[in-house]
C-alpha cells in the first residue's frame, strides 16, 4: 500500500474516532440486520410481505433482548446485594495478610536493623491539580450518549435496513462494484456474522447452565445467577476467564473455609474456558470467521482504543469485516492474509 493509500485509511481512522458514538448504532444494526434477515426472508417466502414481516422480526427480538437484558439485570441485583460482604471478606483477608506482613517485617528489623531511620525518610504527597468532580461528569457524557443511542438508534436502523434491503443492496453495488466484489464481500459477510453471534450465544448458554449446576452442586449461593454471568463472561476473548472467576470465587469466599470447593469453582471454570477457547469456538465460530488469533488480539486493542468497551465487544466482526474488504481486492490480498488463519493462495 503506498501513500495514496496511507492518507485514506489514516483519514478514515479518525473519523471512525471521532464519529464512533455514530458509527457504533450503525455497525449493531448492521449485524442484527444480516442476523435477522433470513427471517425475514423465510416470510417472504411464505407470502409474508417484507413491509410486514420486518417490524415483526424486530419487534421480537426486541422481546427477546429485554428479557435476556431483565434476566441479566436480576441476576446481577441478586449477586449485587451480596457485594458488601463480598467486599468485608476481602477486607478481612488483607487485613490478616497485611499483620502478618508487618509482623514479619518487624522480625526481619529487629534482627538487622535498618541503616536509615525512619523518621528521616523523606515524605512525598502527589497533589491532583485538576478537578476530578468537573473530569468524571464530562468524561461520562460520552457513554451516557452512546448508551441512548444504542438503545434509540440501534432498532429504528435496524428497521431501516430490513425494510430497504434491495434499495441499499443497489446503491452498494453501484458505488462499490467497480472497487470490489459485493456479491463476494454479502456471502462472506452473511456467514461470518451468523457463526460469531449464533455460535457465541448458544456457547454461553450452554456455559451458563453447566456452570450453575456444578455452582448448585457444591451448595454455592446464587448459584444460577452466578453460573449465567459466568456463562456470558467466559467468552469474553483475553480476559473473560478471570472475569467469570472472579464472582463464584467471591461468593465462596463467604461459604467455605476449605478449600475443596474453590478447588471445584476453579478446575470447573478454567476446564470449561480451555475446551470452549481451543476446541468449540475454533470448531463453531473460527472456520467462518477466519481471523488468526495475533489479529484477534491486535483487534482487541485496536477497537477498544477506537471505541472503548463498545469497541471490545465488535471488536471481532469488525476485525473480520475489514479482512473480508481487503480479500476482494487484488493488490490488498496480502493484506488480508496477514489477518487470516487460512490465507488465500
Amino acid at each position: 500500500m503506498g501513500i495514496n493509500g496511507i492518507v485514506p485509511a489514516l483519514a478514515l481512522v479518525a473519523g471512525c474516532y471521532f464519529a464512533g458514538s455514530i458509527l457504533i448504532p450503525i455497525s449493531l444494526a448492521f449485524f442484527f440486520a444480516i442476523l435477522l434477515d433470513k427471517a425475514v426472508v423465510w416470510g417472504e417466502r411464505r407470502g409474508i410481505r417484507r413491509s410486514l414481516s420486518s417490524p415483526v422480526v424486530v419487534a421480537a427480538f426486541l422481546l427477546v433482548a429485554v428479557a435476556a437484558g431483565w434476566a441479566s439485570y436480576t441476576s446481577f441485583i441478586r449477586i449485587a446485594v451480596e457485594v458488601p460482604r463480598y467486599s468485608e471478606k476481602i477486607r478481612n483477608t488483607v487485613r490478616g495478610l497485611q499483620k502478618r506482613t508487618e509482623l514479619l517485617v518487624h522480625r526481619t528489623d529487629t534482627l538487622m536493623p535498618a541503616q536509615i531511620p525512619h523518621d528521616d525518610v523523606q515524605k512525598v504527597q502527589v497533589v491532583d491539580g485538576g478537578d476530578s468532580t468537573t473530569k468524571a461528569v464530562f468524561h461520562g457524557i460520552g457513554s451516557v450518549f452512546e448508551a441512548i443511542s444504542i438503545a434509540v438508534f440501534v432498532p429504528l436502523l435496524l428497521l431501516s435496513f430490513l425494510l430497504s434491503k434491495a434499495s441499499l443492496m443497489r446503491s452498494f453495488t453501484a458505488v462499490l462494484e467497480k472497487n470490489c466484489d459485493v456479491r463476494m464481500i454479502t456471502t462472506e459477510l452473511k456467514q461470518m456474522v451468523k457463526a460469531f453471534f449464533v455460535g457465541n450465544l448458544a456457547v454461553a448458554m450452554v456455559l451458563a447452565v453447566i456452570q450453575g449446576c456444578v455452582f448448585s452442586i457444591i451448595g454455592l449461593h446464587n448459584a444460577f445467577p452466578l453460573g449465567v454471568l459466568s456463562g456470558f463472561l467466559n467468552i469474553v476473548p483475553l480476559v473473560g476467564s478471570l472475569l467469570a472467576l472472579a464472582l463464584p470465587v467471591a461468593q465462596g469466599l463467604l461459604q467455605y473455609n476449605e478449600a475443596a470447593p474453590f478447588v471445584v469453582i476453579c478446575g470447573s471454570l478454567l476446564s470449561l474456558h480451555l475446551v470452549v477457547g481451543n476446541i468449540v469456538i475454533p470448531q463453531l465460530v473460527g472456520a467462518r470467521v477466519n481471523l488468526n488469533s495475533a489479529a484477534i488480539t491486535l483487534g482487541l486493542l485496536f477497537w477498544g482504543w477506537l471505541w472503548g468497551g463498545f469497541g471490545f465487544l465488535l471488536a471481532i466482526p469488525m476485525t473480520a469485516l475489514v479482512k473480508i474488504v481487503l480479500e476482494t481486492r487484488p493488490e490488498t490480498v496480502g493484506l488480508a492474509n496477514l489477518l487470516a488463519a487460512t490465507p488465500q493462495e
